[in-house]
């Protein structure tokens, strides 16, 4: 066994209070949060091997935790593995509630929102939409993280700002080649002569 501060420890159990900190915030049910805790710890194992631990109401929580699309595994079941949440990968590695997002996470993360905000949300985004889509958890950090990114978005021309807390990306503008635009204005024989 390791010795809490035990610098022998592997980063991923050193954390792990601030993970149960974390799960028992989300669930407020402590046997819940130790055994979403667990799932983090195993998670490089196949689910059919953990499962054999799960018993009586631990195997009913543990299906819940396994179903659960905010928390803070993805169970991938075809091929019965746990993916870690991006919120919970940073806590381990980094011992940070959230981290700031490189450039290309960031470019990814806009067309990902504005993609689906736009489908399913008149173009509408909140700050939590933006941390539910991002997967960047709920904490203190991640939710200033999603109102800065939606400021810098709105400043940078991306988004407009409806009223606080609420968002909407502009309308792209496609682009027409010169000759489908000649042709529109009516103006397509002009090449011809």
């Amino acid at each position: 066994m390791y010795a809490q501060g035990d610098i022998n420890v592997p980063t991923r159990l050193r954390e792990e209070p601030k993970l149960l900190k974390q799960l028992m915030e989300r669930y407020k049910d402590e046997h819940k949060a130790l055994i979403a805790n667990a799932l983090v710890l195993w998670s490089g194992q196949p689910v059919k091997i953990i499962k054999r631990f799960m018993e009586g109401e631990s195997q009913a929580l543990f299906i819940e935790i396994l179903k659960d699309l905010r928390g803070p595994i993805f169970y991938y079941r075809e091929n019965d593995e746990i993916v870690l949440r991006r919120w919970v990968k940073v806590l381990l590695a980094e011992g940070k509630e959230s981290k700031q997002l490189t450039a290309a996470e960031e470019k990814d993360a806009f067309e990902f929102a504005r993609d689906i905000q736009t489908k399913y949300h008149n173009s509408f985004v909140t700050p939590k939409d933006l941390r539910d889509l991002l997967d960047l958890g709920d904490t203190k950090s991640s939710h200033v993280m999603s109102s800065k990114l939606l400021k810098k978005w709105q400043s940078e021309g991306k988004v407009k700002g409806i009223r606080r807390g609420l968002y909407q990306f502009k309308k792209q503008v496609g682009t027409l080649s010169i000759d489908l635009l000649l042709s529109k204005l009516g103006l397509d024989d002009i090449n011809s002569k």
